[in-house]
């Protein structure tokens, strides 16, 4: 079997998009769904080669499937009962987000193998934490993931956030890239990178690490949800 639209739209919500290459928070060139583009920072060819002018969501999520094929394949290595589209959608996001080796390793495949549907579906909600510590993104989308694979609907992508109007009037609702301040310094120290008030590529970066490591959509854009988060 193969991950389907929707089972990549699902993953796509949750790991958030940039269509224009950006050094992630491991300084490592990335692009799209969070695609790495090669280890180390964007270079000078980089900006001239093919993801230079940026790319399409639809170029995204083809991107996003290549990443995920790995994660296919030990969906379908490792499974031995019968599964519909939905069922194997959903381990396939569980398995992009927990890992192989967690997947292959899990409670929630030992009761799949047995036959155990039901069980399996439950498990998902038992992969909830992040450093011992139950996140209510994680908890969202193991939700999801279980509602997929009784038969529910998943989300669409994240669409790419609008660019900062000039002016400051929308950092008082929004803190993304292009904004400065207090309130960016604020942001800066309590994701513990360079407080220089300036929200540029780094802050962007560390907030997209906060955001996915917290179930969130990952756009790099600071609004409520993330702001709660932090809290």
């Amino acid at each position: 079997m193969d991950v389907s639209q929707a089972g990549l739209n699902l993953i796509a919500s949750f790991e958030g998009w940039s269509a224009q290459l950006y050094n992630d928070v491991a300084n490592n060139a990335t692009i799209g769904y969070g695609h790495l583009v090669h280890a180390g920072p964007i270079t000078a060819a980089d900006r001239a080669g093919p993801y230079g002018k940026g790319i399409s969501q639809a170029q995204g999520l083809a991107l996003l499937k290549q990443d995920a094929a790995r994660m296919v394949a030990a969906v379908n290595q490792s499974v031995k009962v019968p599964l519909t589209q939905d069922q194997f959608d959903a381990l396939v996001s569980f398995t992009y987000n927990v890992g192989v080796g967690a997947f292959q390793g899990s409670t929630l495949l030992q009761k799949l193998n047995a036959g155990d549907y039901a069980g399996a579906q439950a498990q998902f909600a038992a992969w909830n934490k992040a450093g011992g510590t139950v996140v209510a993104g994680l908890v969202r989308r193991r939700a999801e993931e279980a509602a997929l694979f009784g038969g529910g609907s998943t989300p669409q992508p994240s669409p790419a956030p609008s660019p900062s109007p000039s002016g400051t009037a929308w950092c008082t609702r929004l803190l993304q890239v292009g904004c400065s301040g207090a309130d960016v310094k604020h942001l800066q120290s309590l994701l513990k990178v360079p407080a220089d008030g300036v929200f540029g590529p780094q802050t962007k970066a560390a907030v997209q690490a906060f955001q996915r490591t917290n179930g969130l959509t990952a756009d790099g854009v600071v609004g409520p949800r993330t702001l709660a988060a932090l809290a």
